[in-house]
């Protein structure tokens, strides 16, 4: 399996708890994206994707989705503060997430051992479908496969089969960028981009949430040569009937005629 695309779009989804309800999920309203462009974030990567783990990454159509956001660290882990070196202090994370049971799809960056086995670990406690990582540059290659030692956790690769979830790795310079539009979609309806003008729009709640939703097209590697293969064995059984039937249509023109 392999990481063929990805693709970030902008949703607005009810707060329940505005009206006085504290178990019901929110529910979608608008995909902002689809709607209006010029008002949200959109953005589709389809190059330099490395797929680093495939662990449960079936799906039904070639398609994993969720929520966008960044695994909560406990603040008593010296990665809690380590990795605002490197990414917004207001990126997404589940606490700011609506209150439901959607998938979620998370990014990190990868800068040490320890802190990405951090991230995993948080990664575990939530309803994730798959998790993304960047090396913190602006590197637009890309990044090393799967084997490179830059990918040792010192773990004797355990994180590859013990998370439930694929593992894929972007350019920096892309994962940056996500980074970026997962903090300015973090707030309020009033403070994410266009807030006013979304508000005057579509009116929606004050407490309404406003997040990027996103999905990775993956594609099975075994999926083209299984084909071919069928292929290959029904032409095969095809011209065997032929050759059958020519063959016995010679043998009646040839046979002599019996007195």
């Amino acid at each position: 399996m392999s990481l063929e695309q990805i693709r970030n779009v902008v949703l607005l989804f009810s707060n329940p708890v505005w009206s006085g309800a504290n178990t019901i999920p929110s529910t979608l309203i608008k995909n902002i994206t689809s709607l209006s462009r010029s008002l949200a974030y959109q953005d589709t990567i389809s190059a330099n994707l490395t797929t680093l783990s495939t662990t449960n990454s079936e799906t039904h159509d070639g398609i994993i989705r969720g929520l966008l956001y960044i695994p909560d660290l406990s603040v008593t882990d010296p990665c809690y503060e380590q990795q605002y070196d490197i990414i917004p202090r207001n990126a997404t994370t589940q606490a700011t997430l609506p209150p439901s049971n959607y998938n979620l799809i998370a990014l990190a960056p990868w800068f040490n051992a320890t802190c990405t086995r951090a991230y995993l670990a948080s990664a575990r406690l939530d309803p994730i479908r798959a998790f993304i990582f960047y090396r913190p540059n602006n590197s637009t290659r890309e990044p090393q496969g799967a084997d490179s030692p830059i990918w040792d956790l010192e773990d004797g690769d355990a994180w590859r089969s013990q998370n439930r979830f694929p593992i894929f790795a972007i350019p920096g310079a892309e994962g940056n960028k996500m980074m970026r539009q997962l903090s300015l979609y973090s707030g309020n309806i009033s403070q994410i981009p266009f807030g006013d003008q979304i508000e005057q729009r579509y009116e929606p709640h004050d407490d309404d949430f406003v997040r990027i939703w996103t999905e990775l097209t993956v594609k099975d590697r075994d999926s083209v040569p299984a084909m071919w293969t069928w292929i290959l064995t029904v032409v095969g059984v095809v011209l065997f009937i032929i050759a059958c039937l020519d063959g016995q249509h010679t043998f009646h023109n040839e046979a002599p005629e019996i007195p």
